[in-house]
C-alpha cells in the first residue's frame, strides 16, 4: 500500500474525542447513531470522510446543529483503485492515515469503527496506549494469525503516542494491500514499538460484536449490521 492523504480540508477537533473514518455511504449509513450515542455518552467527535458527496455534507452539517457536544469533520479526495478488494484495505486503514494529524492537535483520541454504537460512558485510558488484543486464529496462514491478535474496531492513544502513530502509517504503507492489513500493522507496532507498561487491553467487556447487555460499545461485523435484531434496534434508537 502506498497511500498518502492531500488537501484536507474541514475543521480539525480542539478536545479529546471519538474518532472514526468512513466513505460517504458508510456515512450516511452509519453517523448518526455513531454521534448520537457519542455525544450521549460524554465524548466530542470527529469524523473524515474520503470523497464526500454534497449529500454527505448537507446531512453531517445538520448533525453538528443537532449534536449536544462538539462534533468536527474533516474531508478528502482521494483515487481509489478499481479492484474492490484493495478499496475495501484502504478504507479500513484510512482512520489510522489521519490519526497523526488529530494528535498533533488533542490529547487524546479513541478511534472507533463508524458503524459503533456507543453504550456507556468510559473514560479515556490513563496509558498512552490501548488496544483490542485477543487470541489469534492460528489455524490458517501467517497473515491471517497476525492479522487477528488486534480487532482495529477500539485503538487509542494519546500524544504522546503521536510517533507511534505516525510509524503506524509507516507499517501500512510497507505492507501488501491485502484484507486484514490494518491490523497486521498493529500487530507489528504491538510487538516491535509499545512497551508492555503503556499499554491498556482492551476485552469483551469494553466493545464485543455478539451485542451483549452491559457492554460499553457494540460494533456490527458483516451480516450482523443488518440481520442481528438487537444492532439493528439500537442504532434506530440513537438515529437523529
Amino acid at each position: 500500500m502506498n497511500i498518502e492523504l492531500k488537501d484536507i480540508s474541514g475543521d480539525f477537533p480542539t478536545e479529546p474525542c471519538v474518532f472514526a473514518a468512513c466513505d460517504s455511504k458508510y456515512f450516511m449509513d452509519h453517523a448518526s447513531p455513531f454521534i448520537n450515542s457519542s455525544t450521549l455518552s460524554g465524548k466530542a467527535v470527529h469524523i473524515h470522510v474520503v470523497n464526500p458527496t454534497d449529500e454527505c455534507i448537507a446531512e453531517a452539517n445538520r448533525l453538528k446543529k443537532l449534536a449536544s457536544l462538539p462534533v468536527t469533520y474533516t474531508y478528502n479526495d482521494l483515487d481509489m483503485p478499481n479492484d474492490p478488494d484493495q478499496m475495501k484495505c484502504i478504507y479500513a486503514c484510512l482512520r489510522f492515515f489521519i490519526l497523526p494529524y488529530l494528535l498533533e492537535r488533542v490529547e487524546k483520541v479513541m478511534t472507533l469503527d463508524i458503524d459503533c454504537v456507543i453504550l456507556k460512558s468510559f473514560g479515556f485510558p490513563n496509558k498512552p496506549c490501548g488496544l483490542f488484543v485477543r487470541e489469534p486464529v492460528t489455524y490458517l496462514d501467517e497473515w491471517t494469525e497476525k492479522g487477528t491478535v488486534i480487532n482495529a474496531s477500539s485503538v487509542y492513544f494519546d500524544r504522546s503516542y503521536i510517533d507511534k502513530a505516525k510509524k503506524l502509517v509507516e507499517i501500512i504503507n510497507s505492507l501488501p494491500t491485502v484484507w486484514l492489513v490494518d491490523q497486521v500493522a498493529l500487530y507489528l507496532l504491538l510487538k516491535e514499538h509499545i512497551k508492555s507498561e503503556d499499554l491498556i487491553v482492551f476485552n469483551g467487556n469494553f466493545m464485543d460484536w455478539n451485542f451483549f447487555d452491559g457492554t460499553v460499545i457494540w460494533t456490527g461485523k458483516g451480516k450482523s449490521k443488518t440481520d442481528n435484531q438487537r444492532y439493528v434496534a439500537k442504532k434506530q434508537r440513537m438515529t437523529v
